[in-house]
């Protein structure tokens, strides 16, 4: 997950003993080691990373939360392009307003649980995204959903209006999709092997 040096330190600082890595081509060999690293966790091309494999790739996984059964088919292209691109996604049905204490539990404790980040599909008063990013800093992407009175227009002023410092990345009306590529590029930045795959996809879509 972190390919990036510095990414690879800084969590290496901050988690303490684990496995080692040795980078060979585009692959990682995963070594145990009962070393205590060094201060700046790097010793040439070994990279020392607690309790992950670099294949799924450190355990990261994406939550896809919807407030409805009934939003179900119109978030299922989140979760068709998260795995086209390997990420493992967590999927579950869960209102801000009808279950807000599992929401909340879910959300406060993700990063230690291998959260990257969390794609919310609501519609009419769609509070859920909002409410997720008021209780994690991991990057939260609403997925405005059509239906209602106004067909969608109500839920996406509710997900992109939000207050300052409680960001939440709107994309369009159904958008689900998007929703996961956005959080395919997030995770790029520092993944080479994913962003090399997100370069493939756009000359795929380029060439139909």
């Amino acid at each position: 997950f972190f390919q990036a040096e510095d990414g690879i330190r800084e969590l290496v600082r901050s988690r303490g003993l684990g496995d080692v890595y040795k980078r060979q081509g585009k692959g990682y060999i995963k070594e145990k080691t009962s070393q205590r690293p060094s201060n700046d966790a790097y010793y040439g091309d070994w990279y020392q990373v607690i309790n992950k494999t670099y294949e799924k790739e450190l355990d990261m996984k994406v939550g896809i939360l919807m407030g409805s059964t009934s939003d179900e088919s119109k978030m299922q292209k989140a979760k068709e392009t998260l795995e086209e691109f390997g990420i493992e996604s967590d999927w579950r049905v869960l209102s801000a307003h009808r279950n807000p204490e599992q929401v909340v539990e879910l959300v406060s404790t993700a990063r230690e649980n291998g959260y990257v980040a969390f794609i919310c599909g609501a519609g009419m008063a769609a509070h859920l995204a909002g409410v997720v990013a008021a209780h994690t800093t991991l990057p939260v992407v609403g997925v405005p959903m059509s239906g209602g009175a106004l067909n969608g227009q109500d839920a996406l002023y509710a997900t992109v209006q939000m207050p300052k410092g409680v960001p939440v990345a709107t994309v369009a009306i159904d958008g689900s999709q998007n929703a996961a590529l956005l959080v395919v590029q997030m995770l790029g930045i520092t993944d080479e092997l994913l962003a090399q795959k997100l370069a493939d996809y756009k000359k795929e879509m380029a060439n139909k």
